[in-house]
């Protein structure tokens, strides 16, 4: 089977399917994909929300929370201390499977009626980290996301031990960082692309004389 080329139902962009696509849709038993690469990854990537926060009032005490849902969705959302409480239990949402009805609609039955957390946060290893998303063991931390064992850090995501750091992505064991991209084990840098080991960058320390001198 030679490659084709086809347009794409979501973009109208042309992308070509090589044999060997074919090949593997065959095997697996599956018809070509009707969407092209790019569009096929923004769908999968869809199903998970996790920087894009709304404000909507819990369903168990009714107090406004921070929520990864928006308000439009007719679900049931618990705030984050209403979530881990021991005051209610997941089972009595469960429901017999009916081999009679479509497994699908039965699955959305079950999902609208079952109570969803505000956040995906592990809300009681974390402190003062109201503000946040897709966080655990965290501390003083303001609007992070997918971060672990933070603290005192800022507008930032993708990390896992950083602390006292502002607009970081992708940080790793370091500490005192500023717009850095991919950093690990650093310290006291400024602006860092994909930098490991580093501590105190030049350009950090003209900044820091340059305050001296001002705030004098």
């Amino acid at each position: 089977m030679e490659a084709e080329t086809r347009q794409c139902q979501n973009c109208k962009q042309d992308f070509t399917i090589e044999p060997d696509d074919f090949n593997f849709y065959e095997k697996m038993k599956v018809p070509p994909p009707t969407w092209c690469p790019e569009c096929r990854v923004i769908r999968r990537f869809s199903f998970q929300n996790t920087w894009n926060l709304f404000w909507r009032n819990c369903d168990k005490c009714g107090k406004r929370t921070l929520s990864l849902y928006s308000p439009e969705q007719k679900i049931t959302v618990y705030c984050q201390p209403c979530w881990w409480k021991d005051d209610w239990d997941g089972t009595e949402y469960g429901m017999d499977y009916d081999p009679t009805r479509p497994f699908l609609e039965q699955i959305k039955e079950l999902g609208e009626k079952t109570p969803y957390s505000a956040l995906t946060s592990e809300y009681v290893s974390n402190k003062n980290c109201n503000y946040a998303n897709a966080l655990a063991w965290s501390k003083d931390c303001f609007m992070i996301f997918w971060a672990d064992f933070c603290e005192n850090v800022y507008y930032s995501s993708l990390l896992n031990t950083l602390k006292h750091s502002i607009d970081c992505i992708r940080g790793y064991f370091s500490e005192l960082c500023y717009e850095s991209i991919g950093l690990g084990k650093c310290y006291r840098t400024f602006f860092p692309k994909n930098a490991t080991i580093v501590l105190t960058s030049g350009f950090l320390e003209i900044v820091m004389a340059v305050l001296i001198v001002w705030l004098a």
